[in-house]
């Protein structure tokens, strides 16, 4: 069983890519923002949800790293890197959805429904079928992760990124693709999930579109 979503290319990179930002401080902790930027672009892109993005259609369709910095820009002020980053799932819902209000004023109506948090509270089994769910509805999931006992996901620690994949074997366990810094990494979603540390928040924003 899988889930592999279509994403987009940024001339010839999977996605965007925090590297690129030219701002220190986005530079540094802007993943909060461009999880939004990276759900909005696939939302425009494949739900035709285009009020949602600054790009004209042409722009939509050969997107450039300059006009992907700029739209980073844009989001930064909802979701703008801070002492302790965006560290609550709450957090990101609060910011997107400021930037969700002001985009689609014009429009009267966002195609999103609501955010709800999935927090990484909820125990294995139960967070796997839940994000896979998600997945199977065709949404991607911004996933936030705090420190993390198992080094093997140091890159991800203290950070916002997306899961727009998964695929499941026959002895039941799921792999998830994971997106960040214009790459993709297949990677185990029960290790991942189990941060080792209860006492800290994180887990997954799930999307419901009208």
């Amino acid at each position: 069983m899988e889930k592999e979503l279509p994403w987009f290319d940024i001339e010839g990179t999977y996605g965007g890519n925090q590297d690129w930002l030219k701002d220190p401080m986005m530079h540094l902790g802007g993943c909060g923002a461009l999880a939004a930027c990276d759900l909005c672009i696939y939302l425009a892109k494949y739900y035709g949800e285009t009020s949602l993005v600054p790009f004209s259609d042409e722009e939509l369709e050969k997107l450039s790293k300059e006009r992907y910095i700029e739209f980073s820009n844009i989001m930064k002020p909802y979701l703008h890197p801070r002492w302790k980053g965006i560290n609550t799932l709450e957090a990101w819902m609060d910011g997107f959805q400021k930037y969700l209000d002001d985009r689609t004023a014009e429009t009267g109506e966002s195609p999103i429904l609501c955010l709800r948090a999935l927090h990484k509270g909820l125990r294995w089994p139960l967070a796997g079928d839940r994000i896979m769910e998600q997945l199977d509805k065709g949404i991607p999931l911004p996933i936030m992760i705090l420190h993390h006992d198992d080094k093997q996901f140091h890159e991800y620690e203290w950070h916002w990124f997306i899961l727009n994949g998964y695929r499941k074997n026959d002895e039941g366990f799921i792999d998830v693709k994971a997106v960040t810094y214009g790459e993709a990494e297949w990677l185990p979603l029960d290790k991942l999930w189990d941060t080792g540390r209860d006492l800290e928040d994180g887990g997954v924003v799930l999307i419901d579109l009208k």
